[in-house]
């Protein structure tokens, strides 16, 4: 099992140094071939060609995964073109000094059949009348301009097109002057609730501790939900040259300091009611609790938005 696992992986790691996705409707069917002499075979032979196999799955499932993704692209018609949107705002907006910029999860393009990525980046400019109050899981219908995504790709740099295709993110664009509707102030959804919340917890961050009292506010607050607009530029060139930039970032052992300090604590507390120690041992209840502050940590700290972005877009 160890050796098919890796065997995958490393499929997996080939696909992404292949300068073209092979077909893996094929490469699956090979991974199957190779799958029916180890019913049969004993020995060596028989693990190295389930290896193989293991490899050709890996790669399949990767090429599936980039056509499916590349597939999710703008429609060559459509770039440069003014296009009515239907969709939710997604993720944490990010005010600038010129607007706002949000992702936005496309439901449906009104008056276009297809051509429109499911997930854009956009910039909403202000105007006369500012930018609107932008929050996670809003339904909004308005017209914008889109293009594919493209960025400079210098050896050693901020790979601006990789980070958006690792986001799902397959056009970007800005929110045209004119009329634009706000359906729904928020729909329930699963992600919707998620990204609410994180607001939630940003805005209080803001509201409690202001920025020009709390300089280190932005820090709690990229801790907290992962958002790093707030930390200042001044403190990123402290943590660059420190290099303890990659703190700032969701890391397991940020994930696994909270589990293990709710874990304790839970434990800590279980174990001072009889009742409850003796219906379920407080090692159980310490490590569920801690898979579950775990996973809501990871959650609430999805789809964290990086320096080098910023510095590049703003």
């Amino acid at each position: 099992m160890r050796v098919a696992i890796i065997a995958f992986a490393l499929g997996v790691l080939c696909l992404q140094m292949q300068a073209v996705v092979p077909s893996p409707p094929l490469l699956f069917l090979v991974a199957l071939l190779l799958c029916l002499p180890h019913l049969r075979w004993r020995g060596w032979l028989a693990g190295a060609t389930l290896a193989l196999a293991c490899f050709l799955f890996g790669m399949a499932w990767a090429g599936w995964r980039a056509e499916w993704r590349l597939a999710d692209a703008l429609d060559n018609d459509l770039a440069g073109h003014d296009v009515e949107l239907v969709g939710l705002v997604s993720g944490l907006p990010q005010d600038f000094e010129r607007g706002v910029r949000f992702e936005f999860a496309v439901e449906r393009p009104a008056g276009v059949a297809a051509g429109v990525p499911s997930r854009l980046l956009l910039t909403w400019y202000a105007g006369r009348d500012g930018v609107p109050a932008l929050a996670p899981g809003q339904r909004w219908q308005f017209t914008a301009r889109l293009k594919r995504p493209h960025g400079s790709a210098n050896p050693g740099g901020f790979d601006y097109e990789a980070w958006l295709l690792e986001r799902g993110i397959r056009a970007t664009g800005y929110v045209r002057p004119g009329p634009a509707k706000l359906l729904d102030d928020f729909v329930w959804r699963p992600a919707s609730v998620i990204h609410g919340l994180r607001a939630w917890v940003r805005d209080n961050f803001r509201r409690r501790l202001p920025l020009a009292e709390y300089p280190w506010q932005g820090i709690l607050t990229a801790l907290a939900v992962g958002d790093q607009q707030a930390v200042d530029s001044d403190l990123w060139t402290v943590f660059n040259r420190s290099g303890v930039t990659h703190l700032m970032s969701i890391s397991g052992l940020h994930v696994t300091l909270v589990a293990g300090l709710v874990g304790a604590l839970v434990s800590l507390l279980w174990r001072r009611v009889p009742a409850l120690a003796l219906r379920c041992p407080a090692q159980r209840v310490a490590v569920l609790a801690g898979v579950v502050t775990a996973v809501a940590y990871a959650l609430l700290r999805s789809e964290e938005h990086t320096s080098e972005l910023q510095s590049l877009t703003n």
